[in-house]
């Protein structure tokens, strides 16, 4: 009702309207605001768990390339961490761990003690997402050309703000929550792992599905209705030049958008073979991790982008590794700590290399050498590498068959990638 009709109806002023609409809303916030009293005490550490495993594995915490940072416990005791660097804001995390939480009926902490563990941890606040993940990179440059697509489009102005809003929601959603919702045999198709990496057309790539998908993911839909929508919209362009070139945007920001859903399956996937693995291990088995660290350079006053995008510098190979403990554990008497692990990081520095798949394989033969002398009770191997040429070429399966036969001191290596799906 507008304002001249109220009062035509009830014969006040403009001034009596709205100081009603302010009483009134003072009213609601007086009522919202009541709340039950507080009690101190101390935060349950499987909870506090919970939300920090949600952070690494939402990929919502990322370790950055370098800088250290110092994490003081309760006890007093300080520890160096990596720089931390958060790729969302504050507020946004919680936000998303909440409904995590709602969704997984979980009990989490408080708001207020959520903002002081992301404080404790002291994370860089991300501005660029360049240099952490290619994929998240050009997702997020992927949206942002859909935006300056919808921007230059001649629509009204209602449904270009309602466009405009999806993308922001689906971009939130792909970049910090998705990836917490896949799982295998989810009731969504898509979540579900088994299903969107199993290759129906080769039977030793292909499993079914225990569950049936019945659900429907509203932010998955939303991905998918916004990028049909600008689709729609492209095609109905009367300039032929426009629409060409929009129509090339879209389908390369399409195809980065649906890259990125999919590098989200095979992270989920490969840390829930990552969890199931190290859970699974013996006293006589590791599981290492190899990559490549960046590169160290001279220093000098004014550097040439020739000088350091050229490799010119010396590479670093890094090799870090995980065990069982059971003597440790043994005398843990903690209810908490049943399992300990032992880990320890071998980094190889090479002063002229390329990182070419036989610089990385030639790399880890001499880190494993290493190992084997240092902890010969070690006769089992689960490697960790990602998806790189330099790591995942064709010849690396026969080159780790014959690592192992040289190394006599490992009877197997598992070599594990985000393209190995694992049953």
């Amino acid at each position: 009702m507008l304002y001249e009709d109220v009062m035509v109806t009830f014969g006040c002023s403009r001034h009596a309207i709205k100081c009603a609409h302010r009483i009134h809303d003072d009213n609601d916030y007086m009522l919202q605001s009541e709340k039950e009293p507080t009690i101190r005490q101390r935060a349950d550490p499987n909870q506090i768990k919970h939300f920090v495993s949600w952070l690494v594995e939402s990929n919502t915490l990322v370790s950055g390339t370098y800088g250290l940072t110092t994490l003081r416990m309760d006890t007093g005791e300080k520890v160096q961490l990596s720089k931390q660097i958060l790729q969302s804001q504050k507020t946004h995390a919680i936000v998303s761990y909440k409904q995590y939480c709602d969704e997984t009926d979980f009990e989490g902490l408080c708001t207020r003690k959520l903002f002081d563990i992301l404080s404790s941890l002291k994370p860089e606040q991300q501005r660029i997402v360049a240099g952490l993940d290619d994929f998240v990179v050009e997702g997020v440059e992927a949206w942002c050309c859909l935006s300056n697509i919808v921007e230059l489009m001649p629509i009204p102005q209602c449904e270009r703000k309602r466009l405009l809003k999806q993308i922001e929601m689906a971009e939130q959603y792909q970049k910090t929550i998705h990836i917490g919702h896949c799982s295998e045999n989810s009731d969504c198709i898509t979540h579900c792992t088994t299903f969107g990496l199993s290759d129906p057309i080769c039977p030793e790539q292909h499993r079914n599905c225990t569950q049936s998908h019945t659900f429907d993911c509203s932010d998955c839909v939303n991905i998918i209705r916004t990028i049909d929508e600008i689709q729609e919209k492209i095609e109905k362009l009367s300039n032929e030049e426009v629409k060409r070139e929009a129509k090339y945007d879209f389908d390369n920001a399409a195809q980065h958008i649906i890259e990125w859903s999919r590098h989200n399956l095979r992270a989920a996937q490969q840390n829930d073979a990552k969890s199931k693995i190290i859970s699974k291990m013996q006293d006589d088995e590791a599981f290492c991790t190899f990559d490549w660290g960046q590169k160290i350079l001279p220093q000098e006053f004014r550097e040439s982008q020739n000088t350091y995008f050229g490799k010119k510098g010396m590479s670093v190979l890094i090799g870090s590794f995980v065990w069982k403990n059971s003597s440790k554990a043994a005398a843990t008497t903690t209810s908490n700590s049943t399992t300990a692990f032992n880990t320890e990081s071998y980094i190889l520095t090479l002063t002229n290399a390329s990182q070419t798949d036989l610089d990385s394989l030639s790399g880890s033969e001499i880190i494993i050498k290493q190992l084997k002398e240092d902890h010969k009770h070690i006769i089992k191997l689960h490697k960790r590498t990602d998806n790189a040429g330099n790591f995942s070429s064709h010849s690396t399966p026969e080159i780790k068959k014959l690592i192992c036969d040289r190394v006599s001191f490992f009877n197997e290596i598992t070599i594990i990638n985000s393209l190995t799906f694992i049953s």
